[in-house]
């Protein structure tokens, strides 16, 4: 047997041909030769051909040709072929997950899809350490080492920073705190995308302000004098949901009263209208309950009425309640329409702008006292942040306009119905010539695209 079959019976492919010796010189006779260049005799190190690894090799070739089965830029590795046939199981639009025809077990594309599942089921990191569950992959496929909980949070965390890196690409937006009004940064990302090129209508309409939070700030304006009926009632709440205890014996009222709803009242938080806005609405649901209270838990009654209390809220204080809770509904149902994720809100900006000033107008002469006041401060914090037509994005209105459910004709009419004839005028040539600059921009860059192509 010659030196070249004891080198290919360690392990090395068949496939791979020795080569031939030149006259003169004796050349090293194991085909691993094939795929490394000495780099330095005297040291004896070789060089991948594949990786360009240097590697240190003595009197055999046994590192040389460990490291050519283990190189992954080796086209010849059983490994490599394994990952190109290897596919990774679609799910179809029904929910039907379909398998490959052809595929082989692999130990890196199976952890990634536990790293998935993981994910998406929002499991627990002990559950990869049960027995059950090991015993389970054992029997889909032994050769799966399933890591630990410790790895697969260093995986989790990987993939995290990769999908990260994915989303740059499609990074629309950047958003800023409300804690100044941001000149710096909005200068510069108009400079930075001015000489990318891709920047609309020189940036004029960049700079938009948070329709969500300028709802927030109107509505505290609004609640900023609380009436000591919802005092009474937030106070109602927050001894129900002091102790578990509490909380049994108010449950105890609601069966008794045969309450469909069952769910306790949220408590308020005075850093969040919204929160006031869905107390007062589940506690309304629970009025006959607190009422029943009021009969059964002498604790109640006397923490309410002794010390810092206001007392048991009184059929007024519901009433009141029952009278600013459809009040409050409408910037609530505007918050959530325009913070909405899975859907397109850039027509719905303004439109919403809109119906929460004429809700405002029209409840400033509403006969109800608390309600007027309470729609004459709110009044006062949209004319400043929306009352100005020089403060209104010009981009927002041709949302509308592009919309087949409004167009030019509406928006025309609301301009005119809140600033007046003279300063709505104004703001609709203005809008009518951003209309026709932006047609124009895209225009130039379509024919601009199709004298490249």
């Amino acid at each position: 047997m010659t030196e070249n079959s004891n080198i290919e019976a360690t392990g090395m492919s068949a496939s791979i041909q020795p080569s031939s010796p030149s006259s003169g010189i004796r050349k090293n006779r194991s085909a691993v030769w094939d795929h490394f260049d000495v780099e330095n005799a005297t040291e004896k190190k070789a060089k991948c051909k594949y990786c360009g690894s240097l590697i240190q090799y003595g009197n055999g070739t046994s590192s040389i040709g460990g490291h050519l089965r283990r190189c992954k830029q080796n086209p010849n590795n059983d490994s490599n072929k394994r990952r190109k046939t290897m596919t990774t199981p679609t799910i179809d639009e029904r929910g039907v997950l379909n398998s490959p025809s052809a595929s082989k077990f692999d130990q890196e594309e199976a952890r990634r899809a536990l790293v998935e599942m993981f994910i998406g089921e929002e499991l627990p990191f002990r559950f990869v350490e049960s027995p059950k569950f090991r015993k389970f992959v054992y029997a889909l496929q032994a050769r799966f080492k399933v890591p630990s909980r410790t790895t697969l949070a260093r995986d989790i965390g990987a993939l995290y920073a990769e999908e990260k890196m994915k989303l740059q690409d499609f990074l629309s937006a950047n958003c800023v705190d409300n804690a100044s009004s941001n000149d710096v940064a909005i200068k510069y990302l108009k400079q930075r995308l001015n000489s990318w090129n891709s920047i609309i209508l020189n940036g004029e309409f960049i700079h938009m302000r948070c329709c969500a939070h300028i709802i927030n700030l109107i509505v505290k304006e609004g609640l900023k004098e609380i009436d000591e009926s919802v005092l009474r009632i937030c106070s109602a709440v927050k001894y129900v949901r002091s102790s578990p205890s509490r909380a049994s014996r108010f449950q105890k009222c609601v069966e008794l009263e045969k309450n469909q709803y069952k769910g306790l009242p949220c408590m308020d938080v005075e850093t969040r209208w919204n929160s006031t806005y869905q107390m007062l609405e589940v506690a309304l649901k629970h009025r006959k309950a607190f009422e029943l209270l009021t009969l059964k838990d002498n604790t109640y009654i006397g923490e309410m009425n002794g010390g810092k209390g206001r007392g048991v809220p009184s059929d007024s204080d519901w009433e009141y309640a029952e009278s600013i809770v459809p009040f409050l509904r409408v910037f609530s149902d505007a918050t959530i329409c325009v913070s909405g994720t899975l859907y397109v809100t850039s027509d719905m900006y303004m439109n919403e702008v809109f119906a929460i000033g004429r809700f405002i107008r029209h409840s400033c002469d509403s006969v109800d006292f608390s309600t007027m006041s309470m729609a004459e401060r709110m009044r006062v914090k949209y004319e400043k942040y929306w009352g100005n037509p020089d403060s209104v994005n010009i981009l927002l209105l041709i949302a509308i306009v592009l919309s087949p459910m409004q167009k030019i004709e509406y928006v025309n009419y609301f301009l005119d119905y809140f600033f007046g004839e003279e300063k709505g005028g104004k703001l609709k040539s203005k809008l009518s010539k951003c209309i026709k600059l932006l047609y124009q921009q895209y225009q130039s860059s379509e024919e601009a695209s199709e004298a490249d192509t």
